[in-house]
């Protein structure tokens, strides 16, 4: 492995509030967000369990002098075509080109949360339901902005202009001014409350299979996944971890030869080299000893599986997810009855990316690069261990290699952190294929 300068991209987080605000005097432009309640059962029930106020979500496009448009989106690509899909919501109401528009990771804030999560979690296939409205609200209301500072430019009323292609035209004619022209003027604009939205009928973009927006980083090498990150000084990690749930550590295990150094973690042991493959081979020398609870035999594939059937033949708390009219008058009614039960074993989410972060944590700092599919959750865990106030906490979202849930676990996570701290160094952390599994 050689070292290489991490290019994964560096964006402030924004307020928790409704602005709008002029880009930097590199590339001028217009930067946008759009607040709206967050919706549905799903929002109501997360409001109701924690008192969280159940008031806005943000989403944030950027238009540039260069008539390019940078759409910030909270959710995690991992494959399924967020950066990608997402996007098109915004274009198809900015009514923009889309060989103009570029996607970026959203860094950490309130403004990103999925409504039906109400955090930057991506995951059960939600990204769509969760952000449809809102993206759809911030590109209508950039798209009227533009709108209004094209008419205070050209001296046209509103209703003698039309957005088409990037641009906008004085109707029936060429003549007009692109986004890119106007997007300094429309940045001092309010933001319009209730900008018209596009008929379905009159899609364009939404529902056509566009050109992803990370395919060509993905194809010449430039996108940066979790494992590809390098940053100045640091060091590599792998990790053991107790060989039964409950188990830990009973003392601080010998240096294995090659490594620099062993971080005890309870339930688990960072082994810290020059390099992944290095951490790797020491961490197969370790020699730790582990205190295993009693309870640690309960914890078996049979007992799990028993308990499982049992829980389901529970009169008492049979566990509906969701019941829709009476499923005991239409059971009686019925001429034929057919029941299954599947059984599944235990297994790993193995996605193709193995588990890693980079984390580098100094006294004032904590910042983390990761695969993460719960963005908030890697800022969280980070504050827990670190004990920072989240300002002082960074998390670049970086590609991920798969994520099937298993990304959005945190442990990896924390565990970069705590090795970090331990030796204040950036650490880059890997989890083996037999440690996963």
């Amino acid at each position: 492995m050689t070292n290489q300068t991490d290019t994964t991209v560096r964006i402030d987080a924004p307020t928790r509030r409704s602005v709008l605000t002029a880009a930097s005097a590199a590339g001028g432009g217009l930067l946008i967000s759009a607040l709206i309640p967050a919706f549905g059962r799903h929002a109501a029930a997360a409001a109701a369990g924690t008192g969280a106020p159940a008031n806005y979500v943000g989403a944030w496009l950027r238009i540039a002098t260069d008539e390019t448009v940078t759409i910030l989106i909270g959710a995690a690509e991992m494959g399924q075509g967020v950066l990608t899909g997402l996007p098109q919501i915004v274009a198809e109401e900015l009514r923009v080109n889309w060989a103009n528009i570029r996607a970026e990771h959203a860094p950490v804030a309130a403004v990103y949360n999925n409504p039906i999560f109400r955090s930057q979690t991506t995951g059960g296939s939600t990204s769509i339901r969760g952000y449809y409205d809102v993206l759809r609200l911030a590109g209508a209301s950039a798209r009227e902005m533009l709108i209004q500072a094209a008419s205070n430019a050209l001296g046209q009323p509103v209703s003698n202009l039309e957005a088409i292609n990037g641009a906008v035209r004085v109707k029936g004619t060429n003549s007009g001014l692109t986004y890119g022209q106007l997007a300094s003027a429309a940045a001092l604009l309010p933001v319009p409350a209730n900008p018209p939205l596009t008929p379905n009928a009159q899609f364009k973009i939404i529902g056509t299979s566009a050109p992803r927006t990370d395919l060509g980083g993905k194809v010449d090498g430039s996108a940066i996944f979790g494992i590809d990150v390098r940053i100045p000084g640091m060091v590599y990690a792998a990790i053991r971890h107790a060989p039964k749930f409950g188990a830990t550590l009973s003392g601080t295990p010998a240096i294995p030869t090659s490594a620099i150094a062993v971080v005890p973690m309870g339930d688990s042991v960072g082994v810290v080299a020059s390099n992944t493959w290095a951490a790797f081979k020491a961490a197969g020398q370790l020699q730790a000893s582990w205190n295993t609870p009693a309870s640690a035999s309960q914890i078996d594939s049979t007992i799990i599986a028993s308990n499982a059937r049992a829980a389901m033949n529970s009169t008492a708390n049979p566990g509906i997810a969701e019941q829709s009219g009476n499923p005991a008058t239409v059971f009686a009614s019925a001429n034929r009855i057919l029941e299954w039960t599947y059984d599944l074993p235990f297994l790993a989410h193995a996605c193709l990316e193995p588990l890693n972060c980079t984390a580098s944590v100094t006294d004032t700092s904590c910042e983390i690069w990761a695969p993460t599919q719960a963005i908030t959750g890697a800022a969280s865990v980070a504050a827990s261990v670190t004990g920072m106030k989240p300002s002082q906490i960074t998390v670049h979202t970086t590609f991920l290699g798969g994520g099937l849930g298993r990304k959005g676990e945190q442990d990896f996570v924390k565990q970069a952190v705590q090795i970090s701290m331990a030796l204040k160094k950036p650490v880059k952390l890997t989890w083996s294929r037999e440690e996963d599994f």
